[in-house]
């Protein structure tokens, strides 16, 4: 069996024709179907459905897509490899697929991304933005490196490291009610309509945990993820919301209130697959990363 092998069937498993794939390996498409019927001499099985021709689309068998995964992982092995081999030369490449959640997006863009670069310039680096669930699969199907989230993740197959950590505390604009308020219990927020996640991730279900505790239902009156367009809604004094402390940096016309008698405290953390091991430029963006998350930035406070 030859990596090209691999390289042919995986990329006809992704455009699922075999002209398409074979035009952008940059081989014929007989050349492509002559090593796809190769490598299923070797595995024993036919991997496509070809009742659509050759020239046309085709579809993976069941044994095509258990294959596939076994293929997409010996191929980044094999990717991992060259990378170690070229980091015991004295340098780094390959590329490092990051996936963060949208409120981390701006101290990584600012703070990680030019140091990490200026250092180690042979490394492509990908960000990807995603939810929980998005980060955690991609993480674990190995198309994701590693990740910069909330914790904790659902599955117990990923490894977590804390970075810092964080509490929930109440956002309001400066004209708002809540505003004037150092410090306010969840009963003081039933009457205010609040913004907050539409998605129940760690931030929404660590919210909707602690009223639920105190039988507090909120009024929520806006879903919205993007954080920074959440808190751009509460700054034009639309309502008010709740965020990681952290997040609200540099908006001094937004006023933060402490959440009194609950447990809303959260840690940030990367996360990495267990199985998996990390190749050295995805070790050392892991290094950075540790580095500059080991504080969570100051934040504007009202009172």
């Amino acid at each position: 069996m030859e990596l090209r092998h691999l390289r042919y069937f995986v990329r006809a498993a992704e455009l699922l024709h075999f002209t398409r794939a074979a035009n952008t390996l940059g081989a014929s498409q007989p050349t492509l179907s002559l090593h796809i019927q190769q490598l299923e001499r070797e595995v024993g099985s036919p991997l496509f459905d070809r009742t659509g021709g050759q020239f046309r689309h085709v579809r993976l068998t069941q044994a095509g897509e258990r294959f596939l995964a076994y293929a997409h992982e010996a191929l980044r092995a094999v990717e991992r490899g060259k990378e170690e081999i070229a980091a015991l030369n004295g340098l780094l490449c390959g590329t490092v697929t990051l996936g963060l959640n949208n409120i981390f997006v701006g101290r990584v863009m600012e703070k990680c991304i030019p140091a990490f670069a200026s250092t180690h310039g042979g490394v492509d680096l990908m960000l990807r933005m995603g939810s929980q669930d998005e980060l955690e699969i991609a993480i674990l199907d190995g198309s994701m490196d590693l990740a910069l989230a909330w914790l904790p993740a659902e599955s117990r197959e990923i490894e977590m490291t804390i970075l810092f950590d964080d509490e929930l505390v109440v956002v309001s604009g400066e004209n708002h009610p809540l505003g004037e308020l150092p410090a306010v219990t969840l009963q003081q927020l039933e009457p205010f309509p609040l913004a907050l996640p539409g998605r129940v991730g760690n931030i929404r279900r660590l919210f909707d945990t602690a009223c639920a505790k105190q039988k507090i239902s909120p009024r929520v009156s806006l879903g919205i993820d993007d954080t920074a367009a959440r808190l751009s809604f509460v700054e034009a004094g639309h309502a008010a919301t709740v965020a990681p402390r952290s997040a609200v940096v540099n908006r001094p016309r937004l006023r933060i209130s402490r959440i009194l008698n609950a447990d809303v405290r959260l840690s940030a953390g990367l996360l990495t697959n267990k199985g998996a091991q990390l190749a050295s430029g995805a070790r050392r963006l892991f290094d950075e990363l540790r580095t500059s998350f080991s504080e969570p930035p100051s934040s504007h406070e009202s009172g």
